[in-house]
C-alpha cells in the first residue's frame, strides 16, 4: 500500500512539475509581503476597467491609483503614438526596462489553469492524475486572494523578464504576430503583443544572461533542463516524451507616455503539452493537455 501511495505521488510531482508554471516565477525570499484582503478582478474587468481609468479612478483592485503618474506629468502633453510593429516593440522594450530600473512598488497575481476539456489522454488513470495535478498549482483564487506585493525599490528579479535586469529582450519583429497600440480616453497609452507559436522554448538564463528562444525574451516559459531533471530522479517513470508549444502569448501594457509609468500589465501564455510515456504498474499513454498561465502586474507607484 506505502508503496502504491508512494508511486501515485512521485507521478503527481512531475505533473506538478511539468504544469505549474508559477512555481518558477516566485520565491519568497524576493515577496516582501502579502495582503489577504485585496482581490484582483477577472481578465476581462481588469482590461475594461484599465481602458476606462481616468487619472483619480481605482485600480483594478480597488485601491486608489498613485496620482502622482498623472498630476506631475499631465497626459494631455502630446507624446506621439507609436505605429508599426518596430515602434510599438521599441516603446514597450522602453516601458518596461524603465520600469527594472525604477523598482516602482507593484502587486502582482499570478496562476494557472489545465482546462479538463482541452485534456485528451488515452489513459483513464493518467487523465485522472493530470487532473489531481492542479492541486500543485495556485489557482486564479488562491492568487487573487494573496497577491505578491513589492516595495518600491524592493528586488525586480520576479518583475518581467524574470531574473533579468531588462524588462524586455525581444528585437526580432519577425517573431511578432500582431502588434498594435492604441490611446485610451484618459490619454493613456496601450500596447498588446502577440507572439507566434514556438516549440520548447527555453527562459533568460541568469548565468550565462542569454535567452536563446524569443518567447523567453518577453514571457517566463519553463526549461526543459528543469522538467527532465524531475523525470530522471523518479525510477517509477520507466519513460516519458513530451514537447511544449508556446501559443498565444500575449502581453498587454498600459501605461502613460508622458512619463513612462505602467498602470497595468498582463501576460497571458498558453502551452500545448504532447506527452508519452510509460510508468510502473500502468499501460504505455500518450495525450495532449494545454496549460493557460496568466500574469496581472497592478497598483503600480513609482
Amino acid at each position: 500500500m506505502k508503496k502504491s501511495i508512494s508511486r501515485v505521488i512521485s507521478l503527481l510531482l512531475v505533473f506538478a512539475m511539468l504544469f505549474a508554471f508559477g512555481a518558477c516565477g516566485s520565491d519568497e525570499k524576493d515577496v516582501v509581503t502579502t495582503d489577504p484582503t485585496t482581490t484582483l478582478s477577472d481578465q476581462a474587468d481588469a482590461t475594461t476597467q484599465a481602458n476606462n481609468q481616468d487619472t483619480s479612478s481605482t485600480s483594478t483592485t480597488g485601491d486608489k491609483v498613485d496620482t502622482s503618474q498623472t498630476s506631475k506629468n499631465p497626459l494631455e502633453t502630446e507624446v506621439k503614438l507609436p505605429q508599426g510593429t518596430a515602434e510599438i516593440l521599441a516603446a514597450y522594450t522602453d516601458v518596461l526596462n524603465f520600469a527594472k530600473t525604477s523598482k516602482p512598488a507593484y502587486k502582482k497575481v499570478e496562476y494557472q489553469v489545465l482546462p479538463e476539456k482541452e485534456r485528451k489522454i488515452d489513459s483513464g488513470i493518467v487523465d485522472r492524475l493530470l487532473g489531481l495535478a492542479s492541486k500543485f498549482m495556485t489557482t486564479e483564487d488562491e492568487a487573487k486572494e494573496k497577491p505578491q506585493v513589492s516595495d518600491k525599490n524592493s528586488n525586480m528579479r520576479w518583475f518581467p523578464v524574470y531574473k533579468s535586469d531588462k524588462g524586455c529582450l525581444l528585437t526580432d519583429t519577425s517573431a511578432i504576430k500582431e502588434a498594435k497600440c492604441e490611446k485610451l480616453s484618459n490619454g493613456s497609452f496601450k500596447i498588446t503583443i502577440l507572439l507566434k507559436e514556438e516549440m520548447n522554448p527555453e527562459p533568460y538564463d541568469e548565468n550565462t544572461k542569454r535567452c536563446s528562444s524569443y518567447t523567453g525574451k518577453m514571457f517566463g516559459p519553463l526549461a526543459k533542463a528543469e522538467i527532465d531533471k524531475e523525470i530522471d530522479g523518479i525510477p517509477v517513470i520507466k519513460k516519458a516524451d513530451y514537447s511544449l508549444k508556446y501559443y498565444n502569448c500575449k502581453a498587454v501594457l498600459v501605461y502613460n507616455p508622458v512619463n513612462k509609468h505602467i498602470v497595468t500589465l498582463d501576460q497571458f501564455m498558453s502551452t500545448l503539452i504532447t506527452l508519452s510515456g510509460k510508468i510502473v504498474l500502468l499501460p504505455e499513454f500518450s495525450g495532449t493537455a494545454v496549460l493557460n498561465n496568466t500574469m496581472n502586474i497592478y497598483d503600480v507607484k513609482y
